[in-house]
């Protein structure tokens, strides 16, 4: 069994903030893989690949997608959770087929031919008169950037991150009075989006339509907007993963995207020969 480097998975202080310092092996050690089946849940955008002034210029690793496919070998469930729409999710993962819950679980594709929710076409309206709106406000703001998602529009200033409050302000005059609609916060970056989008409730979509709701449900995510899914694992006593600084409700920690690929690749080591497990529900027996 392949032994984790020192301090890569670091143990969340949830009182506190603090950081301590917490191995990965500490933590797969806690993990049953004869008895328990497991389901990993990834986050794309700051998790497997490097944030980009241009979202279209992102990519994942191949290490990291090798690893992906490795781990979806052994029998466990992998799903991806991202804020990006479901073409753009399904380019950067390349030939790794995996369900993706997109615009944040507001769009959850099993594969290219199952969708799981229906998107409220009617949105588009909305999405159009928006569209419009945030055109016309960011009119002498070249370092804001609009990106149409079509069922939500997402204002980036990555450019220039001394915007915030402008964006800000932006946005939330703009959705003034919808209902309909919300502004979520993410990385240098605004978006309004339905309001059913919640990327804790993609996961328990998604492990319903797996029946795998007994399984060690595992999320690695790396921003506020995945708080919501750290928040739904760590009800279904799962292990929870924010990678990089900031305040989180994750139990754990990953430094950078080089400390996510080391894990997922390690990870990849750690399951048993599927002849050779008993699947138990998680819970029955806490070892």
């Amino acid at each position: 069994m392949n032994k984790m480097n020192n301090n890569i998975l670091k143990k969340n202080d949830l009182s506190s903030q603090e950081e301590s310092t917490h191995e990965i092996q500490d933590v797969l050690d806690q993990l049953d893989f004869y008895t328990y089946k497991i389901a990993l849940f990834l986050d794309i955008d700051g998790t497997l690949a490097d944030f980009k002034i241009d979202p279209l210029a992102c990519f994942i690793s191949k290490k990291i997608l090798k690893s992906i496919q490795d781990i979806q070998s052994k029998g466990c469930l992998v799903s991806v959770i991202t804020g990006r729409d479901y073409n753009s999710a399904q380019k950067l993962l390349a030939d790794v087929s995996l369900p993706i819950a997109a615009l944040h679980g507001l769009d959850i594709h099993i594969n290219e031919k199952t969708q799981l929710n229906a998107i409220n076409q009617n949105n588009q309206i909305f999405i159009q008169n928006f569209l419009c709106r945030l055109k016309e406000e960011i009119k002498y703001q070249p370092d804001l950037s609009i990106e149409n998602k079509h069922h939500s529009i997402a204002l980036h200033y990555r450019k220039n991150p001394d915007l915030y409050d402008i964006a800000k302000h932006i946005m939330n005059t703009v959705k003034k009075d919808n209902d309909e609609f919300k502004v979520i916060e993410g990385k240098y970056v605004f978006e309004l989006i339905p309001k059913n989008s919640n990327k804790g409730s993609a996961i328990k979509t998604l492990l319903s339509y797996f029946d795998a709701e007994h399984y060690l449900s595992i999320f690695i995510g790396d921003d506020i907007t995945d708080e919501d899914g750290f928040n739904m694992v760590n009800q279904l006593e799962g292990i929870s993963i924010k990678v990089g600084s900031g305040k989180t409700v994750a139990r754990f920690r990953l430094k950078n995207i080089e400390h996510v690929e080391e894990f997922l690749n390690l990870l990849s080591h750690h399951f048993p020969d599927s002849s050779t497990q008993i699947t138990k529900k998680y819970g029955e027996q806490h070892v």
